[in-house]
């Protein structure tokens, strides 16, 4: 029997606009470590759909909103949840199984790590709309899916639209250490920054101003993330359209 360790598995639902979430009707597993590769079960039956044993990951898996499964080791193909089959993605992305992939809730757009920063893929178009030169491939997605906050140990704001960076040097204002974790609030307004330099940071991202800083012993990592209380739900991916 393999341990905790030898799986990642991820509930899916098995309907658009969602994302892999508990509660899903289908389950995928991971067993890359004993040679098992990937699994789709059926949450309800408990009855195993498909098995891919030449493929395993250790990536973050996405899910597109038409239920098409993409992680680095794919390359630019995607699994479909239904069936368990490969079909190359539209206009064939460069991906690699060493590069980090993150889908925006919009559905469409795909920020795909490289040598040189983040390329912004459509996957509705299939093509390339720009590179965020200098970008850290530590990516967390707004919410509204026009930018991307970067972590290459400070933090940095890129207008997807546009792929200019959109905060001045924060070096000053900010952390001085590794920034370890980043959440937004449920309707976006609000970043809080965790940094291995023993401070969480509050953030108003409609005017890019630090609001409050809360300190921690020095030189020390805070223990996880600060989940924002509320009424605040998790963003669901959205069907893309061609007119964006």
């Amino acid at each position: 029997m393999c341990g905790v360790e030898d799986a990642r598995a991820h509930a899916a639902l098995d309907e658009a606009g969602d994302e892999f979430q508990p509660g899903g009707k289908r389950l995928l597993a991971s067993f890359a470590s004993v040679g098992e590769g990937l699994s789709c079960w059926d949450i309800a039956t408990g009855k195993k759909l498909w098995q891919r044993k030449e493929i395993g990951s250790r990536s973050p898996i996405e899910l597109t909103w038409d239920g098409k499964i993409l992680f680095p080791e794919l390359g630019p193909q995607a699994l479909d949840l239904a069936a368990g089959e490969m079909n190359p993605i539209k206009g064939s992305p460069p991906i690699r199984r060493d590069l980090r992939l993150a889908l925006a809730p919009d559905g469409r757009t795909l920020l795909i790590s490289a040598d040189d920063g983040i390329i912004v893929w459509d996957m509705v178009q299939g093509k390339e709309l720009r590179t965020l030169l200098g970008a850290d491939e530590k990516v967390i997605i707004t919410p509204d899916s026009k930018a991307v906050i970067t972590n290459g140990g400070a933090l940095q704001r890129w207008d997807l639209a546009t792929g200019k960076a959109a905060w001045s040097d924060t070096s000053e204002l900010g952390h001085i250490g590794e920034v370890a974790l980043v959440r937004f609030s449920a309707d976006g307004k609000r970043l809080v920054s965790a940094s291995t330099d023993g401070t969480l940071r509050l953030w108003d991202t409609t005017t890019d101003q630090p609001l409050r800083i809360w300190r921690a012993h020095p030189n020390k990592r805070p223990m996880g993330p600060m989940p924002f209380g509320g009424a605040g739900k998790k963003t669901s991916r959205s069907r893309p359209t061609d007119d964006g």
